[in-house]
């Protein structure tokens, strides 16, 4: 019988959304279920490497580095984990990553943010050609219903934004030939 750790890689990387850290530079709750669920997938040998995506967005704590920081406690070796430090949202998470994954020839990668997110990263990763499955991390214990709502909330609003500049006049859809 096949363990975890005989398991072929099926990607060639994770790629770990950011979200704030607090301000003190310690992950957000939110922040360690995403890095979490990455690295229980490198450790079941989705993929090699982890790459992490974001920038000090919200304060001067770099989310990218915060996450490598709490991987690196958990166990992966710094060689596995390669930082994308540009991003400032999710459309730019799914540039600035897909741009490191062409330059190093690498094709396929499994995506990991919160649950409420997994839709409009997922907008933004089909838009490159990528062979990517998109994956939730949980949903840490301090983060009440009501809270989650709101957050799913967010999440519509900024899909509704997506999906009305694609109809713009000035977009694809409205240009003659």
């Amino acid at each position: 019988m096949l363990t975890a750790t005989h398991t072929p890689y099926k990607f060639d990387a994770i790629i770990v959304l950011g979200c704030p850290a607090q301000r003190n530079g310690q992950p957000s709750t939110l922040l360690r279920a995403r890095v979490e669920r990455g690295v229980e997938l490198y450790r079941k040998n989705y993929a090699p490497r982890l790459i992490f995506s974001g920038s000090a967005v919200y304060n001067q704590h770099t989310e990218a580095v915060v996450m490598a920081n709490l991987a690196m406690e958990m166990g992966v070796p710094q060689e596995a984990i390669v930082l994308e430090t540009k991003a400032r949202n999710t459309g730019q998470n799914a540039f600035f990553t897909t741009k490191i994954l062409r330059e190093r020839l690498w094709k396929s990668a499994v995506i990991v943010t919160s649950p409420y997110h997994l839709r409009r990263a997922h907008l933004h990763f089909t838009k490159y050609n990528l062979e990517f499955v998109s994956v939730p991390s949980d949903y840490p214990q301090d983060v009440s219903l009501f809270r989650k709502i709101i957050y799913h909330l967010w999440e519509v609003w900024q899909i509704l934004k997506i999906n009305i500049k694609q109809l713009k006049p000035e977009s694809s859809l409205f240009r003659t030939a």
